[in-house]
């Protein structure tokens, strides 16, 4: 079965149906509040927590300090501070209140709010490192700020690892104007637990990318929420997980389109393995009768390696008014394909390698855009090396690896081209997704050694075309099957009807540069 088109999932291996689709209510509904007594201890059987094993979670649950902490260890640029605040600092900052008995806990016992700010017009060359680790298995709340100053450019790397249970609450505030990557990682130790709200305000014409790794812990619950407090504003909610036997990791996303003229683009994307391996993935999406303007999509997918590990997938889409650009979701979850594991070991590759390229490529596209390349080379790295199991194997060959578009400062400005990236760091087959100049592109190699740069999103439907299959000079838009020539950008198979546009490439020694074109 692959991953690449519209599916029916294995019975047991995947939830979507009527009752996961309709809420029992309008997500704006849920309370919010920054007394703890407003949450009741949940039993499971609320919306919100119906997935989580909430029995084992006892003591994070609790409304008591406990004085603990993690060890903290920062690398920061200079112009960049690191403060303390009060909580009732924190609450007149913006950011959102707590919206779950977990949150509202760590808020109220953190014993203060960490601050980290980033000045305004400020422009980073290098990230934001800081490093939460524990030693022992104890509850500790914990509470971080980031303020992005107007107009600055940031990425801020958030890791956790070690033995904990760390329930936290992390704010960011993202100012008019700024441009700020957030990529948190939890590499705990198998019998850690971690609850987690991460709250992101969008200033007017602000950008943030929010990247959610979670690839270690017992329990891991990240409930992620967006809104805007300006027009212009822009959100890319990205997630890769990995869960073995025994864990579960679960990902929650409230995207809240409140003002006008804004943007969001979610996509995450999970691999499962060993015996009850379980992941849950939740997409909120709301557009208020005030956000007119409004484009809106979420993605999800799945990779089953095994018998007996378990994906929940569930996207919900509220709209208020029809006066926007576009809404959209899909969900997939698929199982590795015999087939296709016979068709690359006829090509001398070799079995176990063969299943580790699979999911290096599942994740491919959404390691890519992280863009700290040391994390990115790692995740890939660990992802490697976990050995995919069970009776299935890849789902696609001409599977997307994500290149992301870079150096401005070499580009042949005298005639338009953009180096876009090396011609190693492209399947010898196959497409890759990149950003050059701030449009989205598919980079292919076809089977004949030519190269060739279009358009990335079909006409279609809102979706990559560089994670659908190649055929020849064509691609296949995963989704509904549209066909679109490389060479000419023309639709060759329904439902599309509007060419992509093309652009011009040209290779100068090991290089891949790209003059775009002036389609829109």
């Amino acid at each position: 079965m692959s991953l690449l088109t519209p599916q029916r999932p294995a019975e047991g291996a995947h939830t979507h149906d009527a009752t996961t689709l309709v809420p029992s209510q309008s997500r704006a509904e849920r309370t919010t509040s920054y007394a703890v007594a407003d949450f009741p201890l949940p039993t499971g059987r609320e919306e919100e927590w119906r997935f989580t094993p909430v029995d084992r979670l006892g003591a994070m649950l609790r409304d008591a300090p406990t004085g603990a902490c993690l060890e903290w260890a920062q690398d920061l640029p200079d112009g960049v501070t690191l403060g303390t605040a009060s909580v009732e600092e924190w609450r007149a900052s913006g950011a959102p209140a707590p919206a779950d008995r977990a949150a509202a806990v760590a808020a109220a016992h953190s014993g203060g709010v960490a601050v980290l700010d980033i000045p305004a017009e400020a422009e980073l060359d290098t990230p934001v490192r800081i490093r939460l680790t524990g030693a022992e298995r104890e509850v500790v709340h914990g509470h971080l700020l980031v303020r992005a100053g107007r107009f600055s450019r940031a990425t801020v790397v958030v890791e956790h690892a070690g033995a904990s249970e760390y329930s936290e609450v992390l704010s960011v505030v993202a100012a008019d104007g700024s441009e700020l990557t957030v990529v948190t990682i939890q590499e705990w130790d198998d019998e850690s637990h971690h609850l987690a709200q991460h709250d992101v305000v969008i200033g007017r014409d602000a950008s943030v990318r929010h990247i959610a790794v979670s690839i270690g812990g017992g329990i891991v619950r990240i409930n992620t929420n967006a809104s805007y407090t300006g027009p212009g504003g822009s959100f890319e909610g990205l997630g890769v997980y990995f869960a073995d036997a025994g864990q579960h990791l679960e990902h929650r996303l409230f995207v809240d389109h409140g003002a006008p003229h804004c943007r969001s683009n979610v996509e995450y994307k999970g691999a499962l393995q060993g015996d009850t391996a379980h992941t849950v993935w939740v997409g909120d999406v709301l557009i208020r009768a005030s956000a007119e303007g409004t484009d809106t999509y979420e993605l999800n997918r799945n990779l089953i390696l095994t018998e007996g590990a378990r994906a929940d997938s569930v996207p919900n889409l509220e709209i208020e008014t029809g006066e926007i650009v576009g809404a959209g979701h899909a969900s997939a979850t698929g199982r590795f394909d015999d087939q296709q594991l016979f068709y690359l070991m006829a090509r001398g590759i070799p079995e176990d390698e063969a299943r580790r390229l699979v999911v290096r490529g599942f994740f491919a596209s959404v390691v890519g855009r992280i863009g700290v390349r040391e994390v990115q080379e790692r995740l890939m790295q660990r992802g490697s090396h976990r050995r995919p199991g069970g009776a299935g194997a890849a789902h696609a060959v001409h599977r997307a690896r994500a290149v992301r578009g870079r150096a401005v400062s070499e580009q042949l400005t005298d005639r338009g081209f953009i180096r876009v990236c090396r011609l190693d760091e492209l399947p010898a087959v196959g497409a890759a997704a990149a950003e050059v100049d701030g449009r989205r592109v598919s980079v292919v190699r076809t089977d004949d050694g030519d190269v060739h740069c279009v358009d990335d999103t079909c006409t279609h439907a809102n979706v990559s075309l560089s994670e659908g299959e190649l055929d020849g000079c064509t691609v296949e838009c995963w989704l509904h099957g549209s066909r679109f020539d490389l060479r000419t950008g023309e639709p060759t198979g329904p439902p599309a009807v509007i060419p992509i546009a093309v652009h011009t490439v040209r290779i100068e020694g090991d290089d891949v540069y790209v003059a775009l074109s002036e389609e829109s």
